[in-house]
């Protein structure tokens, strides 16, 4: 399907003969879909998606999300980060339903970014989802958190009583090394994680007794990290590696790879052993040594 959509976006950047436009930055966008209605209004809010595809017109990363929804205020001064001020200069002349290709050469990103990518751009695709004024925005983000904590209560109940039935014995969990066990709800796509690949994951985590150390989803849309980088405990290191994207599961991490006898106070108790729900949302190939 990636594949497949990539080949579409592609396709049309290369095929439309639409007018190529430049940001104030003079980088080139392309209005892939005009859209219909009113350009935004000084006191609108933008919601869009937008996703980073590489120089072969591959997703390297996704941002399409209804849980925490890009939403951009056009009285607000543009960043003065390169890409946001780009993205959102085409945000403030946008109409609903429009799509949007951003092109941006690799070495306009810091060094170490461009480092990293060995194509000569980036491509940005932008698609405008709605264009609200303050009352509707306000209604909207209500509905929307409204919505995602009725989704993290119900997750936090179901995970609390697969730990109960775990901790019973009445769950088949699968060991992975040294007490560390896993249960899979949805194995997820593409290759197991690799130290020095960046993830995106949610979690939420418990002590035995219940109570919660740990919840991603009332903080952000999701916490990045690099695995192997040593800022996570060995549990999870040891247990990504099992992983991909997509991968929804339970999991068991006892004492002596969360916290040990140390704990991590005031939240964790040393000797605790700790379980989770985990979800991983992205990742993105890191430079592995083997």
């Amino acid at each position: 399907m990636k594949l497949i959509y990539a080949g579409l976006t592609f396709l049309m950047f290369i095929s439309c003969k639409k007018e190529v436009k430049i940001t104030s930055e003079g980088f080139e966008f392309e209005v892939i879909k005009e859209g219909t209605g009113p350009t935004p209004e000084p006191n609108d809010f933008v919601r869009y998606n937008f996703r980073v595809l590489n120089n072969e017109r591959e997703i390297i990363q996704d941002f399409v999300q209804e849980d925490y929804p890009q939403v951009y205020s056009v009285k607000d001064s543009l960043n003065t980060k390169i890409i946001s001020k780009a993205i959102k200069e085409i945000l403030s002349t946008s109409k609903k339903g429009g799509n949007y290709l951003l092109k941006i050469p690799s070495d306009s990103l810091s060094e170490t970014q461009a480092e990293k990518k060995s194509n000569n751009f980036l491509f940005y695709e932008v698609e405008v989802k709605e264009i609200f004024n303050k009352v509707q925005y306000y209604d909207f983000k209500k509905e929307v958190e409204f919505k995602r904590n009725a989704k993290i209560e119900n997750l936090q109940e179901e995970t609390k009583n697969v730990m109960q039935d775990f901790y019973s014995g009445k769950n088949n969990f699968k060991e992975i090394s040294s007490g560390l066990k896993v249960k899979y709800l949805e194995e997820g796509n593409g290759p197991d994680l690799k130290i020095g690949d960046t993830y995106k994951i949610h979690y939420l985590g418990f002590l035995k007794d219940g109570k919660k150390i740990g919840d991603s989803y009332k903080i952000s849309s999701g916490l990045i990290n690099i695995l192997g980088s040593g800022q996570i405990i060995d549990g999870w290191n040891l247990a990504f590696q099992n992983f991909r994207k997509g991968t929804k599961a339970y999991l068991f991490v006892p004492s002596n790879l969360a916290y040990g006898d140390q704990g991590n106070l005031p939240e964790v108790p040393g000797n605790s052993d700790l379980f989770f729900y985990i979800e991983i949302i992205d990742v993105r190939p890191g430079t592995h040594t083997e």
